[in-house]
């Protein structure tokens, strides 16, 4: 866990769209968007760069909204 400026932020930001994959997850029987949601609020814990805490959220949540809209 990286305690950061940047490392909170990203926990605080990525957190918070893994639970609304979660619900949303849940609520449209999207078992997808459920594992996207409890990968983004956990996979902070294991990384400690910036960068990667960065990109890796990115890439989680821009997966999250592709298999959202797919399945729309």
């Amino acid at each position: 866990m990286n305690f950061s400026l940047s490392g909170i932020l990203a926990s605080l930001i990525f957190s918070t769209l893994g639970i609304y994959f979660f619900k949303r997850g849940r609520k449209d029987l999207n078992n997808g968007l459920v594992v996207i949601g409890i990968l983004l609020f956990g996979y902070s814990y294991f990384i400690e760069s910036d960068f990667w805490m960065w990109t890796t959220g990115a890439l989680l949540t821009g997966l999250g909204f592709f298999l959202k809209e797919r399945n729309s």
